[in-house]
């Protein structure tokens, strides 16, 4: 007797399901693989700013130091113009305990705020920018601080996603 051949046939079924298993593995792995790298180089950049900013800072601290006992400013002028520049900050200045304005970056700010950084209150909050001096104190100090004409660089509906799922700051300038 000869038996009858059977022939198996392909499940396109199983195929397609497994292919769609396989797919959805993927793009989970791909979407925590990314938000986890998206977080913790966001973290980098904000170490890094904090740590280039306190070096800066002092750097400017100590110009302005040997400046103030000079009572030649010209030097720390020339240092703000320069990482002005650079394009490495937008904007400094050099004030007294009292908001006089010493050295800025802009001649034009300076005039209009007529020598005195106490004048407009909405851009120049002179509570957090006096705050070190308040207590004594010779570290840098960190502030989430609105900056007036500066704009984030994203969408609406971009940026709440970003705040809801990478980072909560996204909305402070």
């Amino acid at each position: 007797m000869k038996k009858k051949e059977t022939r198996k046939r392909f499940s396109f079924l199983l195929f397609f399901i497994t292919s769609l298993l396989l797919l959805l593995f993927s793009a989970g792995v791909s979407i925590g693989y990314f938000y986890y790298v998206g977080k913790s180089r966001i973290k980098e950049i904000e170490d890094y700013t904090r740590d280039y900013s306190i070096t800066l800072a002092d750097a400017f601290t100590n110009v302005a130091e040997l400046s103030y006992n000079r009572r030649n400013y010209s030097k720390l002028k020339i240092l703000f113009q320069e990482k002005i520049n650079k394009n490495i900050i937008d904007e400094a200045f050099f004030v007294l305990a009292d908001g006089k304005i010493i050295a800025h970056t802009d001649k034009k700010t300076t005039k209009s705020l007529k020598g005195n950084i106490a004048t407009d209150e909405f851009a120049y909050n002179l509570d957090l920018i006096l705050y070190p001096l308040r207590i004594k104190s010779k570290q840098a100090q960190f502030f989430d601080y609105h900056i007036f004409n500066k704009e984030i660089p994203f969408s609406k509906d971009f940026k709440r996603i970003i705040k809801t799922y990478l980072y909560k700051k996204i909305d402070i300038v």
